[in-house]
Parts: structure tokens; C-alpha cells; sequence
């Protein structure tokens, strides 16, 4: 069955109609004046024949009635009432500024520590939720989600407020979070400062989920049961603001927030929050500050807060007209609000509120209900904020309510008849109690709801104002035909919904609530978040999943710290930014004081350029003569010969099972090398050779001597043909220096001249027997590097370790290589140490290895559509429910390098070469998996000195991509 998102809208309001007059059906409204203006003149006319005036009687009393009729036609069949309608239009046509000295609705509250004071005596306690992770989630987790927040529903009292907000990630917390750990790092402190100016440049935003509940009437809320709770205090003549009565209202907020589902981490605000709540609603869209941190506050007053003036329709700034028209209002369909004292130095906001009216009437299918989330898709210039009523009914009298509503459509098809789709109407009208009175009998802990949607809007001006809601009423009707209405004259009073404490008739928000239940709103979805990256780190970049653009955070040594695996792998096709972005994320560890070891499969040699300004590292040529690779002198003592034996016997295509590797076995052990003084693997031949039979000279040797040398010729024979090679140098000459790994910051391994067989070679005996003896060596070498890196690491638990593996495939496919990779990815944490592979196809390339321990990924586009959909099912993208995976991971051209060659003339430089280059909106695009496995796409930010990033980029013949 079908999963649905649905407001019961209209149930309890069907129009009534009657047939008493002459048999026609009428609204009641039309038919009441009719009638009663009717006999009422006819009976006037009759009791004053004789006066005279008879006549002038019926012509009055006709026109009366007439007109009295005519107003009933008008009255809306459907909220908002009549009432609601014309005090709207009284304020469009008398408007008047009114401050928050002036009016209940607009006041000012009295906050002490979480409690809200309103001004009518209601009193509300605030906290701050977490959004839940629900962007591109199974269907299964989602449904998880959906069931949190329907249990969040049923524990809520009544008259609670949601609000989301949308605000501006506070930089300078940002910038603290990235050197939290580490401030004793002055380089690290330097390239934070330099990012600070990106960060600006950006403007990441994000979106604040706060909680209102009332605590003033019982743990019903304000409700039936709850209205008897207060009048009982009254009667008892409580003070709200009593020593004891703050401390029961702080008793039921917190049995209040200790009832909600705990994924939702409620938190109790501050006085400081709350007065930066007040401010923010106030002047939307210019008041930017960010939420103050958690700062002991005990209570602010009401009249430490700055006063507002709420201009409706904007009149101060009305257009000029001739003078006897000048005193016509504006007739715009918005406020402006204004600080009232002069007391806050912040520009006038343009604000509107939108109210949500109908949606479809079977319900808008989950998942795709969310419409709120829609939201966060608009980059207008304004600041899109809503707000969500939630009023629990009791259970028995919603009961009764629903029958006297389908009473009343019993009536109806009497009265109305087909009258205006009468039929049709009444019918869907029945559909809708029934689907609502089954809902609430199928379960006995469904909690029916009243529920009403504000969407708040505010800008820095009227224009940006009207563009936003233009492009909202789109959005709203694209994510589910919610239908949304922009009335003129109401915008004040509606504000007050954003001001927690006034009550629902004043505000207005009973004229918008809609029937429903807490299963069919759960759907609705409203507190979910598309957070990425951690609450500390590098800046790795920003969050394109919506137009929030937040910053987002990546923490590879903390990943470790909270018992995650701290590997990351960077996939996609070449010329895209794998590398680019691991350059950014070594250089980052590095300056946080971990120690980096790279292996860069060619001799391009951009990692040492890269990291050309680290001055305490090595960068180490396979092909060339400044390091040493032997097994016996770069591994501690107790395993060096194990390793040898596990990395150079298949080299040199010597049977593990037979006599000359058993005796070799004997002479590696750690006792036997020294006693022998094999310290290194010429060590080895030196020996083998100097118990040979002399040549030409008597053989003195004993017995057992002679067998050994016979015993171990075939390995000397072998490691004299190996030898001879020029790419094995590292390997046999013994005067060449090992780089001291504990003492070095960096070491690149540039091993360009070496060739490792791909998986097929690897796997086929066939294929494995035809390898070069280049390809032999080349799998030893590859070998040995990775477990030197994991035990160097594995050995230093205090400082963390980093191995990097630039174009890891040829590596991976070797079995030695991965399993060595393999090990690292399972036991990582507990040493202390990250690896961050780098591949261009990490289907095949972590075959050999298995990626099943390694969540973190970032995937930058790839070119073949096969490999992207691959990967995308590898990180547990639903393919089937998001087809626009093509966005994340397919690859797209830049417009302007697909343009007719005639286009390019006037974009020339001196050179003759075109002077726009790049990548267009594909430069940083990447898609990030992170440690909590939340999915998202990424826009990877920029090295912010210009020299790293030249250095870092490896597109040809430019400064920068």
C-alpha cells in the first residue's frame, strides 16, 4: 500500500445550503437575509398602509434585503472566515504602523533561562533540534525518519511550534572548529586564517530547528484539558512567575523533552537565544548575526529587547500621487518592519507570510511529500523561514466533531442537491472523514492533530521580496501541489505566529490549521538535514545538496578518535580533481603535525611538487640512487626476514616448499642474522658466496657447510641475476641510505619505473608465469612500500599516519599490495592511521583489496556511464528511486568549450590560445560519502593560496584549471 502525506483539509467546513425557500438550495447566508428581509419588509409595508409611507417601505426594505443577500453571496464558503477577511481588508485599506509597545501580538516576551513570556501570560519553553539525515536515503531509512517525527507528533502538547529556520553559518565558529586541537600549530593557524576570506566569500548557510512547547496549562497543552488546568492555576491564584511555578514549568519541560524520540537531541535554548530569535524573526533577511554561543544568561527583560514597527503594505515608501489621492494606501502585499527605538543598528526587512491552504486531496505520496525542504533549493536573496503548528485534540471529541460533520453531509444532499458539484463535493468530503475516522480507529495511539504551515519570507528589499515568493509558489506546487496564498492586509497579525505565546484566534493561525493525524504529518518530513562532513577539520568544501551552500568539515585523525575507520577513497575519471583534493587533504594533515607516505606511481613527480614547501620530508626515485629498499634493513629487526622471504621468493620464482627456501628460512631468522651479521640482502649473497666450494683450492668446509652452499645455490644464482637490473639497485646495493620514516614528515616513493601486472596477470597461473622480471620486482617493491608504511605507522600510535596511494590500481590488483591494504583498512583505527586511496575505476581496482570497511568516499565525475552507475550502487545510492544520479557522477562538458569555433574569436589571449579554460560549473564538483554514511554532492573549495593551488593542479600548460 501506497505511503501518503495527507491533510484532512475542509473536512469539518462544508458549506451549508438550504431549500426552504421555494424548494431552491441556498446558502445560508443568502437565504437567512433573504428570508427574514423579506417578511420582515412585507410585514413593515402591511402594518403602515395607512401612514402612507408603505411604499417607500418596500422599496427600502427591498433594497435592504437585497443588499443583505448580495453580502451573503460574498461570505467565503471556505476558511479564512469572513471575519479573518475583513479585518485583512480594513488593514490594507486603514493601514496603520503599529511597534511592539503597541499590540499583544507584536510584543515583546520576558525570557528567562529557556521560558518564553508572552504577553497574554502564556508561557512556552524553547529547544533546539537536530534535523535528522534523510537526503538521498533508502526508502527503509527514510521510513525511520518519518516514524521518529510521528512519534515527536504524538508527544508534543498542544499548541506546540516548529520552526525552521534558515540562517547563516557562523564563520568564526567555523574557523574555530578548524583549529580546535590544534592551536599550537602555527602553519595550521595561518591557512586558516587564509580561508577565512573564502568562507566570506560563500556565505554557507544552514538551517536551525527550533521547538516551542507550552508549559503554562499541563502536560495537555492548550487544549480542552489544558484550558481546565489554567483556569484551576487562576482560581488557586498562582504567580507564573514565582520561584515555584518556574520551577514547575522547568519540571515539565524537561519531562517534555525527555518524551521526544532522543535522535532529535533536544536542547534547551538560552535567554541569549531566545532574544536572538526574536531579533532574527523581526528583521528577516537582514538581521545576519549568527546564534550566540551557550552563554549563562538568567532571564532579559522585555524591555532589553529592541522594539520593532511594522509598517503593513510598506506605506512609508508608498508611491506620490496628486495630493487629493495621496492619502490612498499602498495596496502592497507586504510589511516592512523597522527598528521602532533606533536602538539596533540593522536595515529595514520587507517580510511577507504565506500561509499553506489546501494540499491534494488523496494525500501527497511518501517519500516526495517533503515539500518544506523545498525551501532550501531557493538562492533568491531572501531568507526562507517556516513555522508548523501542531494541536493535539482528544481523541473522543475529534470523534464527535467527525460526526457532526458527516451529519451535516447527510443534510447537505438534501438541502444542496448538485448545486455547484454538490454532489462531487460532499462525496470527496465523505471520503476524507472516512479515511479520517478509519485512521483513528485502526490504532489506538494515533494522536489526531490540528495542523497549520507558515511559510515566512524577508528580504533587504521589495523587489528581492517579490522574485522570492514568485519562485516559492513554483517550488511549493513542483514538490506536491501545495497551494500557498499571498494575502494583502494580513502580513502583521500572521507575523505574530513567529511569536511564540500568542494565542491561535489572535494570530490567526486557526484560520490555516488543517485536520490530520501524527502517521499521515510524520510524512510531511519537516526536520531532516543535509549535513555532511564532521563538527571539526579541514574545510573539504561545500554542501550542494540544496542552495544552503554549508561549509563542510573532514576530519580523518578525529575519525579515528571516535572509533570510525579514518580511510578515504577518491574515484572518478582523470583531469576532474581526485588529486587536487587529496593534495588539500595531506597538506591539511601535515600542517596538524601527521606524518604523509606517498606512493606516486609515475615520474611525473606532482606530489613532490605539491609538497615542495615541506622542508622535513624525502622524495625517493625506485629508478635512481639515493635510497635503499631492502627488506632486511627497513623493517625492525624481528620481522624483517619473514618479510623478505614474503616478498622476494616470489620474485624470484623460487618453490616455498622447497629445500633451498627452507634452508634460506633457517638462515633469516633474527638470531641466525646475527650471529651471521646478514644485515642486508648483499649481506646475504656476501655469505651464500663465501661458503662455496673455493675454486681451484682444496674445499676445507665441513660436512653440513657444504650442504648448506649446495642447498642455497640456486638462491644465490637467482639473486645475482636479480642483481643485475637497474630498477632492483634499491634492493641489492647496501650503500645506498633508508630514509629515517620516524623522523620524517613526508616520504614520496616515485616508482614510475616500475610495472605491476593487473588482476587477470595476477589471478591467471598462465598469465602469472609469462610476468617480466620487471613485473616480479615491481610486486615485491610495491609490496614492501605499503607494509613499511603500515608498520611505521602501526609502531607511532601518538601521532597520526597517513598513507597515500596515487593511482592505486596497479597496486591493488597485486595480492601482496592488497592484502597489505586490506589489513590497513580493518585495523587503522586502533593504530592511528588513515589511508586515502586514489583510483580512476574502484569496481575493479578494490576488487582484489575489498572496500567493505571503508565508508568515506569522494567521487568526482566519471565519463562512462556503466562505471558511474557501478559506483554509485557500491556507496548505496537507491539508483532506482534517484535516476538524476547523472548529476552526481556522470560527467557533462562545459558550454563554452562545445561552442562553434567561430565563437572563440574575441576570447583569444596573447598567445593565440583561448583565454576561458577549464572545467566551467564542473571544476570541484565532487560527491561525498562521509563517516555517518550521509550522502551528498560537494563543491570541493578552492586552496586559498594561490601558490599551493598552482602547485597542486596538474592541467597543462595553465596556472590553474
Amino acid at each position: 500500500m501506497t505511503d501518503t502525506a495527507q491533510l484532512f483539509t475542509g473536512v469539518h467546513d462544508t458549506p451549508v445550503y438550504t431549500n426552504v425557500l421555494f424548494d431552491k438550495p441556498l446558502r445560508i447566508w443568502v437565504a437567512v437575509p433573504a428570508v427574514v428581509g423579506a417578511v420582515t419588509t412585507i410585514l413593515l409595508a402591511v402594518l403602515n398602509l395607512s401612514s402612507g409611507h408603505a411604499l417607500a417601505i418596500l422599496i427600502a426594505g427591498a433594497l435592504v434585503t437585497a443588499a443583505l443577500t448580495g453580502l451573503g453571496a460574498l461570505v467565503p464558503r471556505t476558511r479564512p472566515s469572513l471575519a479573518f477577511r475583513l479585518k485583512a481588508l480594513r488593514a490594507a485599506v486603514r493601514p496603520t504602523v503599529q511597534t511592539s509597545t503597541d499590540t499583544a501580538i507584536l510584543s515583546r516576551p520576558q525570557l528567562v533561562d529557556n521560558l518564553w513570556f508572552g504577553a497574554d501570560g502564556s508561557v512556552y519553553a524553547g529547544f533546539l533540534l537536530s534535523g535528522l539525515p534523510y537526503h538521498l536515503q533508502s526508502i527503509r531509512r527514510k521510513t525511520g525518519v518519518a516514524d521518529l517525527h510521528m512519534l515527536l507528533g504524538r508527544e508534543l502538547p498542544a499548541d506546540s511550534w516548529l520552526y525552521g529556520l534558515g540562517v547563516a553559518q557562523d564563520q568564526r565558529q567555523l574557523l574555530r572548529a578548524m583549529v580546535h586541537g590544534y592551536r599550537d600549530r602555527s602553519d595550521w593557524l595561518a591557512s586558516c586564517a587564509q580561508v577565512a576570506e573564502q568562507l566570506a566569500e560563500q556565505a554557507p548557510k544552514t538551517r536551525l530547528y527550533w521547538l516551542m512547547v507550552p508549559v503554562d496549562a499541563g502536560r495537555a497543552g492548550h487544549n480542552v484539558v489544558g484550558s481546565a488546568t489554567k483556569l484551576k492555576d487562576w482560581f488557586a491564584g498562582r504567580d507564573k512567575e514565582s520561584d515555584s511555578s518556574l520551577r514547575a514549568y522547568a519540571e515539565l519541560a524537561f519531562d517534555i523533552a525527555n518524551s521526544l524520540p532522543p535522535e532529535f537531541a533536544p536542547m534547551p535554548v538560552t535567554p541569549a537565544m531566545s532574544a536572538w530569535f526574536w531579533q532574527h524573526n523581526t528583521w528577516l533577511g537582514t538581521y545576519t548575526e549568527p546564534l550566540p554561543r551557550r552563554r549563562y544568561t538568567t532571564s532579559i527583560a522585555a524591555d532589553q529587547l529592541p522594539a520593532a514597527a511594522f509598517d503593513e503594505g510598506d506605506q512609508h515608501n508608498r508611491p506620490r500621487r496628486p495630493s487629493i489621492f495621496n492619502a490612498l494606501p499602498s495596496w502592497k502585499k507586504y510589511m516592512r518592519v523597522s527598528p521602532a527605538d533606533g536602538g539596533l543598528a540593522v536595515a529595514d526587512s520587507y517580510q511577507a507570510i504565506l500561509p499553506v491552504v489546501d494540499a491534494p486531496e488523496g494525500g501527497i505520496v511518501f517519500p516526495g511529500s517533503e515539500f518544506l525542504s523545498a525551501v532550501d533549493d531557493l538562492d533568491t536573496g531572501a531568507v526562507f523561514d517556516f513555522a508548523i503548528n501542531l494541536t493535539a485534540r482528544p481523541r473522543e471529541l475529534e470523534f464527535r466533531r467527525n460526526d457532526r460533520a458527516r451529519g451535516n453531509i447527510d443534510d447537505q444532499y438534501d438541502h444542496r442537491g448538485d448545486v455547484r458539484n454538490g454532489y462531487i463535493e460532499l462525496h470527496a468530503t465523505e471520503r476524507k472523514i472516512a479515511e479520517y475516522n478509519r485512521l483513528l480507529s485502526a490504532n489506538i495511539d494515533e494522536q489526531p492533530l490540528s495542523s497549520g504551515f507558515f511559510v515566512h519570507v524577508g528580504a533587504a528589499d521589495a523587489r528581492t521580496l517579490d522574485h522570492s515568493i514568485k519562485r516559492l509558489r513554483e517550488e511549493m506546487t513542483q514538490s506536491g501541489q501545495i497551494v500557498i496564498r499571498h494575502y494583502r492586509g494580513v502580513h502583521t497579525r500572521l507575523w505574530s505566529v513567529f511569536n511564540p505565546g500568542v494565542p491561535q484566534h489572535k494570530s490567526g493561525a486557526d484560520q490555516f490549521s488543517h485536520a490530520t493525524t501524527a502517521s499521515k504529518w510524520s510524512r510531511f518530513v519537516p526536520l531532516i538535514s543535509s549535513q555532511l562532513g564532521n563538527a571539526t577539520g579541514m574545510l573539504l568544501g561545500f554542501n550542494k545538496s540544496n542552495a544552503n551552500n554549508s561549509a563542510v568539515l573532514l576530519d580523518l585523525p578525529g575519525t579515528a578518535r571516535r572509533n570510525h575507520n579514518p580511510c578515504l577513497i577518491c574515484a572518478g575519471a582523470p583531469g576532474y580533481g581526485k588529486s587536487y583534493t587529496a593534495k588539500r587533504i595531506v597538506k591539511a594533515e601535515l600542517q596538524r603535525g601527521a606524518q604523509a607516505f606517498i606512493v606516486e606511481p609515475d615520474e611525473y613527480g606532482e606530489w613532490a611538487t605539491a609538497l615542495a614547501d615541506v622542508p622535513n620530508k624525502a622524495v625517493i626515485d625506485m629508478a635512481g640512487g639515493d635510497f635503499g629498499c631492502d627488506a632486511l634493513r627497513i623493517f625492525p629487526e624481528r620481522v624483517a626476514g619473514s618479510y623478505w622471504l614474503d616478498y622476494m621468493i616470489p620474485m624470484l620464482g623460487l618453490d616455498v616448499r622447497s629445500v633451498a627456501v627452507g634452508r634460506l628460512r633457517t638462515l633469516l631468522t633474527p638470531a641466525a642474522r646475527r650471529a651471521l651479521g646478514i644485515t642486508s640482502t648483499a649481506a646475504l649473497m656476501r655469505y651464500i658466496r663465501d661458503i662455496q666450494a673455493p675454486a681451484g683450492e682444496a674445499d676445507t668446509r665441513s660436512t653440513q657447510v657444504g650442504q648448506l652452499a649446495e642447498d642455497l645455490r640456486p638462491v644465490l644464482l637467482a639473486l645475482d641475476s636479480w642483481a643485475t637490473y637497474e630498477f632492483t639497485r634499491a634492493i641489492f646495493d647496501d650503500t645506498l641510505p633508508i630514509p629515517d620514516l620516524a623522523a620524517l614528515d613526508v616520504t614520496i616513493w616515485q616508482t614510475g619505473s616500475l610495472d605491476l601486472p593487473d588482476a587477470e596477470e595476477m589471478a591467471n597461473p598462465h598469465l602469472y608465469a609469462a610476468l617480466s622480471d620487471r613485473q616480479r620486482a615491481s610486486i615485491a617493491i610495491y609490496g614492501m612500500l605499503v607494509r613499511l608504511a603500515r608498520v611505521s605507522f602501526f609502531n607511532n600510535t601518538k601521532r597520526f599516519g597517513l598513507l597515500v596511494l596515487e593511482e592505486a590500481g596497479p597496486l591493488l590488483n597485486s595480492r601482496t599490495g592488497a592484502r597489505d591494504a586490506h589489513l590497513i583498512s580493518r585495523r587503522a583505527r586502533k593504530h592511528y592511521t588513515g589511508m586515502l586511496i586514489i583510483t580512476q575505476n574502484p569496481i575493479k581496482d578494490l576488487a582484489l583489496m575489498g572496500d567493505e570497511f571503508i565508508t568515506q568516499q569522494i567521487i568526482v565525475p566519471f565519463e562512462k556511464e556503466g562505471i558511474a552507475r557501478a559506483v554509485g550502487s557500491s556507496v548505496g545510492l537507491p539508483l532506482d528511486e534517484y535516476p538524476e544520479f547523472h548529476d552526481f557522477f556522470l560527467a557533462k562538458a562545459a558550454t563554452n568549450q562545445m561552442r562553434d569555433p567561430t565563437a572563440f574569436d574575441d576570447d583569444l589571449d596573447g598567445t593565440g590560445r583561448a583565454s576561458v579554460q577549464g572545467r566551467g560549473d564542473l571544476e570541484g564538483r565532487a560527491f561525498f560519502v562521509d563517516e555517518f554514511r550521509r550522502l551528498g554532492a560537494i563543491q570541493v573549495a578552492r586552496e586559498p593560496d594561490d601558490a599551493l593551488h598552482r602547485a597542486f593542479d596538474t592541467t597543462p600548460d595553465q596556472g590553474a584549471a
